[in-house]
């Protein structure tokens, strides 16, 4: 973890279960942006969910920063730590109570690859409303004004 900023993850209960290391900048050529344990199954977990308390509505991001962004403006959001939906992190929002999701997915490809791969699941157990981001924006780069319109239910 040497050079990165290190980020807590925790289960469900509060409890720590890894450290995942970025780069703060240009990722070295050898390396990968983000570092995570060898065993941790991210998939299993949900960044961010032990600070939901009873949240109906959440907003389900990609990542750190847009988990941090969107904490910081006070609103309940969760991060899957990459753009795939496991069975472990549905039966997580449910077991929580989640009624409502709003997905904000990165404005790339990949980020609408994946809003197209796993809405069909989300909204099977969920309201779910997933609006696009414009191209090259991520939740953390737009303004709150913006985000807010775009995380506001009907």
């Amino acid at each position: 973890m040497a050079g990165r900023v290190c980020i807590p993850i925790h289960n469900a209960a509060g409890e720590l279960v890894a450290y995942a290391g970025r780069w703060p900048e240009d990722v070295p050529e050898d390396q990968e942006r983000y570092k995570l344990p060898a065993k941790f199954q991210k998939s299993a977990v949900l960044f961010n969910l032990h600070r939901l308390g009873d949240a109906e509505h959440v907003v389900l991001v990609e990542g750190y920063w847009s988990t941090f962004r969107l904490h910081a403006l006070g609103v309940p959001v969760a991060a899957l730590m990459g753009s795939f939906v496991s069975e472990e992190q549905l039966a997580l929002l449910r077991e929580r109570g989640v009624k409502r999701l709003t997905i904000l997915w990165d404005g790339d490809d990949a980020g609408r690859k994946a809003r197209e791969r796993a809405f069909p699941a989300l909204a099977d157990a969920f309201f779910v409303r997933a609006p696009l981001l414009p191209d090259g924006e991520k939740p953390d780069t737009l303004g709150e004004a913006e985000l807010r319109r775009l995380i506001a239910l009907p």
